[in-house]
């Protein structure tokens, strides 16, 4: 009960001794979805802010233990992006240069493309930071491999930002284009025939 009450009123010392104490059997789960690079730490903060958010609305009933709600939370967040990355068929850790995309995945880009572009303008900025894009052919600033993502240490210090608040923006911004284009029919119709 101490730890439920500690989240609901923000407890620094509550979420630090869970971290301490989770992130290990966390970091163990993301590292056994080795196929995708997850980072755990992004697994982490996304659990912990979505178990905050259960417990505070009252989703949390406390039938089962703090760790296995939250580890349930985790392991729901992992599957999903396996779910998203066999749906867009490649890593979004691996830049979609155009000579590695598949051939028959060319049918589709510009439907993403597309989408994208309809996103506000700061998520389109940090989605093409990310994957190291720059439409106009230029290299982007301190990026020496175009084979590579912009780590998030670059994109904070090229926003006036933290890493963890790249990290973050990039995510929701990420998940807001996946929304979008799984909304998009084209989208459902090409992977209907695929």
């Amino acid at each position: 009960m101490e730890i439920i009450d500690g989240l609901k009123t923000d407890n620094s010392m509550i979420i630090k001794y869970l971290y301490r104490k989770f992130f290990p059997g966390i970091k163990s789960l993301v590292y056994s979805c080795h196929h995708l690079r997850l980072i755990p730490e992004d697994i982490f903060q996304e659990g912990m802010t979505r178990a905050i958010l259960n417990i505070r609305n009252g989703s949390f009933e406390g039938k089962s233990s703090f760790y296995t709600y939250f580890s349930a939370i985790c392991k729901n967040i992992c599957l999903k992006e396996i779910r998203m990355m066999s749906h867009f068929n490649y890593n979004d850790d691996i830049n979609p240069d155009i000579q590695d995309v598949e051939d028959e995945s060319f049918e589709i880009l510009p439907v993403m493309i597309e989408v994208k572009n309809r996103m506000d303008e700061y998520c389109r900025h940090i989605i093409d930071l990310r994957f190291n894009i720059d439409i106009s052919g230029n290299e982007l600033p301190q990026v020496k491999d175009r084979n590579r993502n912009i780590r998030f240490e670059t994109i904070a210090e090229m926003l006036g930002i933290e890493p963890d608040n790249a990290r973050q923006r990039y995510k929701r911004c990420l998940e807001k284009l996946r929304n979008m284009l799984l909304t998009d029919p084209r989208w459902n119709d090409y992977w209907k025939t695929v």
